[in-house]
C-alpha cells in the first residue's frame, strides 16, 4: 500500500482509563513501520497528549503517509507525572488490506512492561490510496432524511435531479495532477499529507475531527482552560446586547427547510455556539453570515467543537471578514478582481462595458464560503481544502465558474441579465457531473496560483490607507479636533498598541488606555482612568477603538457645556439606563470618595453625599434624570473639579452663575 493512513484512537479499556487520574498527563506514542522496529516505536513515533476530559474516549487523530514497506503500527501508552513517565502498555497492529477511503475498527490488545494483559484500545482506521480517484462525491452519505427532494446531508434539493452522480474523476493515469505537478512521482506529497487530502477529499466519517485538527481548532480548544464554553454561556446568561438580539432574530432564517435546524435541538445547538462566540471575542463579536458557518459545522461536530472551529476559522483562515470594518473581505474582492482580469480579460472588458461590478455579485461567495450556494457535496469538498490550509480555495472555485460559464456571458448584453447570472451562477454546478468539472478546471488551471500572498499585502495596504483617511475625515467633522491634531493622536494611539502587540481591530485595553489618560488628560487616577475608559467605550466590548478616543476625548476637552455635563452624568449612570440610581451614585462616589472630596467640600461619608445629591429628586422615584444631575452637579462644582471639567471656561460660567464663590 502507499497512500495517506488515517488514524483515530476512539476507545480504551477500564484498565487503561483508570490509570489517568489525578495530576496524570497522558499521552501516546504511535509509529508505522516493519515488524522488526518494534524496540524503535517510542522514538521513531508520532507523540501526542490526550486530553483526559475525552477518557475512555481517546478520540485524537494521527496522520502518516505510509510507504509499500511498512506494514505494521506499534502503540505506547505513557503517563506523565513531575517526576516520571509510567508506562501504561504497548501494542502492535499488522495493516490490514484496507479499500480505498473506507473506515476499519480494530481492537489491540496491551501488554504491561513486564508482557502481561494491559486492557486494549480501539481505533479506526481510513486508507487513502495515492494511485486511486479522488473519493467519488456521490459515495459520501450522511441521510438526515428519507425524502427524495432533500440531499443526503438534509438539504433541500432545487430539483429531483440534483443529485451528482458520478463521473470521469480528476485521476488521470494513477496521478494526481495538480497544476500540471504530478505529485506522487515528483516525491512531494509524502511531505504534505494535507495536499492529499485537500485533493481527494476527506472521509466523511473523519470530516469534523479532520477540519479541527487541521485547521487548528483543536489545538486553540486544548490551549484553553477546560470548560470555557460552558462558562461563556454560563456567565452571560441573560445577557442582552446588540449581538444577542440579532442571533436571536437569525436563527430561524438559518437554512429555512432543514429538518435540523427546524428543530429545537438545532436551532438551541446554533444559537449557543454563536452566543458563545460573541462573548469570547466581543470585537468580531456577530456578524451576519456567521450562522451559516456555524450552522455547516455542526453537521459534523458536536457544538463546544463547532465553537471551537468556528474561531479558528473567522480569526485565522478568513481574517478579517466577520472584523468591524469587513477588510478583509475587501482584500480578497480585490486580489479575485485583479485575477480576473489576468485569466480572463476579455470577459472583463465585456462586463466593464456593460457596466457590471464583479465584486457586487462575488462578495456574497467569499462571504457564506459558497454554503447554500454550490451543492451540498461539492461545498464538502470546497471546505475540505480550505480547513486543510488552502485558503485560497473561494478565489479559486470562483474563477473556475466563471472559466466554466464564460461563453454564456460574453453572448449576453444586459446588464441586469448578467447580474442575475452571476447571483445565480454557483447554483448551476448540478447534475451531468458538473461538480467534478469546476474541480477539474480548478485543480488544473488555478491550484496554486503564485504570489496571492503578496497581492493580499499590497491590498491590504492600500485599504488600510485609504480607511484611515476616510477616517480621520469624519472624526474631523465631528469633532473639535484639527487634521493635524487627529494626526498626532493616531499616531499615540498606535504607538500604544503596537508596544503591546494588541490587535488593532481591538483597540485600547483599560492599561493602554490608561497609559493615555496620564497624557492627554492630566490625571494619573487609576480608578478615575478606569471610569473614563468605561464612557468611552461606546460598544461596551471591553476596548476603546480609534473613534471612540476620539469622539470621547472631544467631549472632555473640548464640547460644550451639556456635552461635558452628559459626560459626567454617564460616568455615573453605570447600567446605561439613562438614570442614576442611589446604589450606583453611591458605589462611584466609594471608588473616588477620597480622591473627590480632598479640597473645599467635607461630608462624612460618601453615602451622605449621596443623599445630599438625592435631595435633587424631584418626583421623589428613587433615580436622578440628566436635567435633575445638572443641578446638583452645577450646584456641588468639586465634582467637576475631580474630572478636570470645571477648568474650560464655559463651564466655569455657568458654575459661577450657580454660585459665584465657587469660582475662584
Amino acid at each position: 500500500m502507499k497512500g495517506l493512513i488515517i488514524l483515530r484512537l476512539i476507545e480504551a479499556s477500564d484498565l487503561i482509563v483508570a490509570d489517568l487520574g489525578g495530576s496524570s498527563d497522558p499521552y501516546a506514542i504511535i509509529s508505522l513501520g516493519t515488524s522488526q522496529d518494534d524496540t524503535k516505536a517510542r522514538q521513531r513515533g508520532i507523540s501526542r497528549t490526550i486530553a483526559k476530559t475525552v477518557n475512555p474516549k481517546y478520540d485524537e487523530t494521527f496522520n502518516f503517509v505510509i510507504t509499500p514497506a511498512q506494514d505494521t503500527f506499534f502503540f505506547e501508552f505513557w503517563d506523565r507525572d513531575l517526576i516520571s513517565d509510567d508506562f501504561l502498555g504497548k501494542g502492535t497492529l499488522l495493516l490490514p488490506e484496507l479499500p480505498h477511503y473506507k473506515a476499519g475498527t480494530f481492537v489491540i490488545p496491551l501488554l504491561s512492561s513486564q508482557n502481561k494483559p494491559q486492557g486494549e484500545v480501539h481505533v479506526r482506521i481510513t486508507f487513502i490510496d495515492f494511485n486511486a480517484p479522488p473519493i467519488p462525491l456521490y459515495a459520501e452519505m450522511r441521510t438526515l432524511v428519507a425524502d427524495a427532494s432533500h440531499d443526503d446531508f438534509g438539504f433541500k434539493l432545487a430539483k429531483l435531479n440534483n443529485v451528482e452522480p458520478p463521473t470521469p474523476s480528476l485521476h488521470t493515469e494513477g496521478r494526481i495532477v495538480s497544476g500540471g505537478v504530478n505529485l506522487v512521482s515528483d516525491g512531494k506529497i509524502q511531505n504534505h499529507p494535507n495536499e492529499v487530502l485537500a485533493l481527494k477529499g476527506i472521509p466523511v466519517v473523519h470530516r469534523g475531527e479532520l477540519w479541527m485538527v487541521n485547521c487548528g481548532a483543536k489545538r486553540r480548544k486544548n490551549k484553553n482552560a477546560l470548560g470555557t464554553y460552558v462558562r461563556l454561556l454560563s456567565d452571560n446568561s441573560g445577557k442582552v446586547t446588540a449581538a444577542t438580539e440579532q442571533i436571536e432574530k437569525d436563527i430561524t432564517r438559518t437554512f429555512p427547510g432543514h429538518p435540523f435546524f427546524q428543530s429545537s435541538q438545532g436551532m438551541d445547538a446554533l444559537q449557543r455556539v454563536l452566543l458563545a462566540y460573541s462573548w469570547y471575542h466581543p470585537v468580531i463579536g456577530y456578524c451576519q453570515g456567521m450562522n451559516f458557518l456555524a450552522g455547516f459545522l455542526l453537521l459534523f461536530m458536536e457544538e463546544e467543537d463547532a465553537f471551537w472551529t468556528l474561531s479558528q476559522l473567522v480569526e485565522t483562515i478568513v481574517t478579517g471578514y466577520f472584523e468591524p470594518d469587513m477588510r478583509g473581505i475587501q482584500v480578497d474582492q480585490r486580489v479575485f478582481e485583479e485575477l480576473f482580469i489576468r485569466y480572463h480579460p476579455d470577459l472583463h472588458d465585456h462586463f466593464s462595458k456593460n457596466g457590471v461590478i464583479l465584486s457586487v455579485s462575488c462578495v456574497q461567495w467569499l462571504l457564506c464560503l459558497y454554503i447554500d450556494m454550490l451543492p451540498t457535496l461539492t461545498t464538502q469538498r470546497l471546505w475540505d481544502s480550505l480547513m486543510c490550509g488552502h485558503k485560497d480555495i473561494t478565489i479559486q472555485v470562483g474563477l473556475g465558474l466563471l472559466s466554466m460559464f464564460k461563453k454564456d456571458f460574453l453572448k449576453m448584453d444586459n446588464p441586469s441579465e448578467m447580474y442575475m447570472a452571476l447571483n445565480e451562477l454557483p447554483k448551476k454546478i448540478v447534475g451531468q457531473g458538473r461538480s467534478e468539472q469546476l474541480w477539474k478546471t480548478v485543480i488544473h488551471d488555478y491550484w496554486g496560483i503564485l504570489g496571492l500572498q503578496s497581492m493580499r499585502e499590497k491590498h491590504m495596504v492600500a485599504i488600510k490607507q485609504s480607511m484611515k483617511k476616510r477616517e480621520l475625515l469624519r472624526l474631523q467633522k465631528f469633532t473639535k479636533f484639527s487634521m493635524s491634531d487627529l494626526e498626532k493622536l493616531e499616531k499615540k494611539f498606535e504607538a500604544a498598541l503596537s508596544s503591546k502587540g494588541t490587535d488593532e481591530y481591538g483597540g485600547l485595553t483599560a492599561e493602554l488606555f490608561q497609559q493615555i489618560v496620564s497624557q492627554e488628560m492630566d490625571s494619573n487616577d487609576a480608578a478615575f482612568a478606569d471610569y473614563i475608559f468605561q464612557i468611552f467605550d461606546e460598544s461596551g466590548d471591553g476596548y476603546v477603538d480609534f473613534k471612540e478616543f476620539c469622539m470621547g476625548l472631544s467631549v472632555y476637552l473640548n464640547a460644550d457645556v451639556d456635552d461635558k455635563l452628559h459626560f459626567c452624568f454617564r460616568l455615573f449612570d453605570t447600567n446605561r439606563d439613562g438614570k442614576i440610581s442611589l446604589s450606583e451614585f453611591t458605589e462611584v462616589l466609594r471608588t473616588h470618595y477620597s480622591s473627590i472630596l480632598f479640597e473645599d467640600l467635607v461630608i462624612p461619608s460618601p453615602e451622605d453625599f449621596a443623599l445630599e445629591a438625592f435631595n435633587f429628586d424631584a418626583d421623589h422615584n428613587g433615580y436622578l434624570t440628566y436635567d435633575e444631575f445638572k443641578k446638583f452637579a452645577l450646584a456641588h462644582p468639586i465634582l467637576l473639579k475631580y474630572f478636570n471639567l470645571e477648568r474650560q471656561p464655559s463651564m466655569r460660567r455657568i458654575v459661577g452663575a450657580v454660585n459665584p464663590s465657587l469660582v475662584q
